[in-house]
Parts: C-alpha cells; sequence; structure tokens
C-alpha cells in the first residue's frame, strides 16, 4: 500500500472522528478486532514473506510418563516486494532486517486464528527493539496476515526424535506502520 493511499485513509477516519489507526485498505484484509491497533499509525509499507516455521521435537513431563510435542524455535523467510524484488529477511526474534541496516524485534501483542486451520494465525505484533536510520527504523506495529501453511507437523515427534527440527514452508503478508503524532494530520 503507496503512502498516498494510507495517508487518504487515515484523512478519512480523522474526518469520520475515529481516533484509531488505518486497519483495512483494497489491499490489507479486515483484521478481527483484537488484531486492531490502538494507535494512531501511518503504514510504512508492506511485504511478502516466503520461507519456513521452525520447530523443534522437545519432551514434555506428564504425570502419566513423558509426551512429546513439536514446539515453535523461529521464523525464516525472505521479505519480498510488490515488484518481486528481495527487501530483507525475517528470523528468530522476530526479527525483519534491510540492507539499508534498519531492523525491527517484535512481541505478539494478539494473535487471531487463521481463516483455515493449516495456516499459522495472524498476528498483531509491537516493536520491542528497533534500530538504524532506514525503512524499518520507525516501525511501531506489524500485522502478520493473509498466512498459508506453516503449521506445526501432526506426527513424528515422539521418542527417539526429541532435538529434531521441523523446518514447515509457509507464506504471509507483513504490514509495518509507524506512530503519527494526532497533530500531524
Amino acid at each position: 500500500m503507496n503512502n498516498l493511499i494510507g495517508t487518504a485513509i487515515i484523512a478519512l477516519g480523522a474526518a469520520a472522528g475515529t481516533t484509531g489507526a488505518v486497519q483495512a485498505s483494497a489491499a490489507m484484509p479486515a483484521v478481527a478486532d483484537a488484531l486492531k491497533i490502538a494507535a494512531r499509525t501511518e503504514p510504512v509499507f508492506e511485504a511478502r514473506i516466503a520461507g519456513v516455521q521452525i520447530y523443534l521435537c522437545t519432551r514434555k513431563s506428564a504425570p502419566a510418563g513423558a509426551t512429546y510435542e513439536w514446539q515453535f524455535k523461529s521464523p525464516e523467510g525472505t521479505m519480498i516486494g510488490a515488484d518481486g524484488e528481495i527487501l530483507g529477511t525475517h528470523s528468530a526474534g522476530p526479527s525483519w532486517e534491510m540492507p539499508d541496516g534498519s531492523k525491527v524485534m517484535g512481541e505478539v501483542l494478539a494473535r487471531a486464528p487463521a481463516p483455515a486451520a493449516a495456516d499459522i494465525p495472524w498476528l498483531l505484533l509491537k516493536a520491542r527493539s528497533v534500530g538504524g536510520p532506514g525503512k524499518l527504523g520507525d516501525v511501531a506495529y506489524i500485522h502478520r496476515l493473509q498466512t498459508e501453511g506453516g503449521v506445526a507437523p501432526a506426527a513424528g515427534c515422539k521418542d527417539g526424535n526429541e532435538g529434531q527440527e521441523a523446518r514447515v514452508p509457509y507464506s504471509a503478508r507483513y504490514y509495518f506502520y509507524k506512530e503519527v503524532s494526532p497533530y500531524s494530520y
């Protein structure tokens, strides 16, 4: 979504008396109330991320003995722009990094189930650490939406497989926002 469209949507919301953030556009799907951003924001950019969700087979103690389950470890992916250009990387933290030296690390504020059970949840994340003067330097919030795949395997984590990794392919659209002053309109 370009800034002109985002600014127009924000202006329409301000004219209507809305104090919240931009929550939808022609390119962004509607989100559950739990994923709406409370602060005033402005879109910075969006990117598709293609990669894997990495899970680790771990042992869980239970009253009847040990059981095993896939535990989420980290994401690993490539940020891809609208015209197919590589924008940066997505990795543990979760974090996003671009060649301009900017980086943001996020923390999950809210999650909502994806429309399909085979897809990882949609998320609202808040930046907990930002670095560099580049494109990610002002990011305050991130949405992970339109997910495909990435759910932990249903089988294969059992005695004898402890410590094994499963790399499950996924893709999603990520929307990055910066906070704006209510007086900047």
